[in-house]
């Protein structure tokens, strides 16, 4: 019942995706949500999710739970959701293995096997997307990504997408597409863990004084992302600028900005700590440069009404991605540019911002903190103040 009652919570809380959402963005105006609904059906939910045990169904609610939290921009609450779901699907996967060979020959293991797999990956990208954000520990099911029998396996029609085959089945072509998509966020959502530990474990001060060595690594890490991005398959693919024309490719994009933004940008950050009197070398210059260019198309990514449970991310990385074009700007170094129209990216950044800080105190901090800056800014450069007329 709690899993029916989370369901319509989710359901009131958001609508569909649409690609026009980002043509023509309001500042003020959200899409149309049943809040007092979804408050209703999520307060019945709560009363009944202490109840819950460690069956699948259990923890799916759970799951489901968190992202209605997400949803809210409430991480903390969320993460103390799917760190419940975490533990007790590890519990359950335990009790599982031990099973009898009785009862896996009955089919009542294998008819699960497909669910568990769908729920572990769910709650492990779900729990590794917070861990970045958040000052907690693992609940350690990282582990049991190495297990054989929790990699997915493909859905039951086995047919695989390719530019010449045509399905008559629209359900069919549905699903091929989802698996695409559940297999590409599982690869790069792993792939952008061993970044962050590769680059990020030892700190900026690392950074500084070994370039050369983080210049290798970041050579080793794009190549990785394009072979990524060179594998999709065509229902999911995306061009690396402007905005895909279904929901799943455009979550990916968002994915893709997001991996090139933790590579490049510890070589932006050398640059822009980089003291006068020393040298940049070119490779080092033109990594910071692209790092630039994904932070301008992280900010057109991101500006979009639709609430998901990514939300309170897209403010997150707006912000970080403001702050660095504003970090280049003050810099003022003649060989690495701002991008074309920074001050316009700026403030759709704080339109950003402000759309979702009704929701959350957190957001109006940042757009407040990033609006200071940026007058303080200008005003360090010699420039005209950015004109934030636009972004009431």
């Amino acid at each position: 019942m709690a899993i029916q009652l989370v369901a319509c919570a989710l359901a009131c809380y958001t609508a569909p995706w649409q690609r026009g959402e980002m043509d023509h963005p309001q500042t003020g105006q959200l899409v149309q949500e049943d809040i007092s609904t979804a408050e209703a059906y999520y307060f019945a939910a709560k009363k009944r999710i202490g109840l819950l045990g460690w069956t699948l169904i259990d923890i799916q609610c759970l799951f489901f739970a968190s992202v209605y939290e997400k949803i809210k921009l409430n991480p903390l609450q969320a993460w103390f959701y799917i760190q419940q779901a975490s533990s007790r699907l590890q519990a359950h996967l335990k009790r599982r293995a031990g099973a009898s060979s009785s009862l896996v020959e009955s089919g009542i293991i294998i008819s699960d096997q497909h669910l568990e797999q769908r729920a572990f990956w769910s709650v492990y990208k779900a729990e590794q997307e917070l861990l970045p954000e958040l000052p907690f520990r693992s609940s350690g099911i990282e582990e049991l990504t190495r297990a054989d029998s929790m990699f997915p396996t493909p859905p039951a029609s086995g047919a695989t997408i390719g530019p010449a085959m045509e399905y008559a089945d629209e359900r069919a072509i549905s699903e091929e597409r989802s698996w695409a998509f559940y297999l590409a966020e599982i690869s790069i959502r792993r792939t952008i863990n061993d970044t962050i530990l590769t680059l990020y474990r030892k700190g900026a001060q690392y950074w500084l004084s070994h370039t050369q060595s983080l210049l290798k690594q970041c050579e080793d890490c794009e190549t990785q992302i394009q072979l990524w991005y060179s594998h999709l398959p065509p229902s999911i693919q995306f061009e690396t600028a402007g905005q895909p024309d279904n929901e799943l490719s455009f979550f990916l994009q968002g994915r893709f900005y997001q991996w090139r933004a933790y590579v490049l940008t510890p070589l932006l950050y050398c640059v822009l700590h980089n003291r006068d009197h020393q040298t940049t070398s070119p490779e080092v210059l033109t990594y910071a440069q692209e790092a630039v260019e994904v932070c301008a198309n992280s900010i057109l990514h991101n500006n979009n009404r639709h609430r998901h449970g990514g939300t309170w991310f897209v403010c997150r990385g707006s912000f970080s991605s403001a702050l660095l074009i504003l970090g280049v700007v003050l810099k003022a170094n003649p060989e690495l540019a701002p991008p074309a129209g920074w001050d316009a990216l700026v403030i759709i950044a704080i339109n950003t911002l402000r759309r979702w800080e009704s929701q959350s105190g957190e957001v109006r901090r940042l757009r407040k903190s990033l609006e200071q800056l940026a007058f303080a800014i200008c005003d360090a450069v010699g420039i005209p103040p950015i004109n934030l007329a636009n972004s009431q």
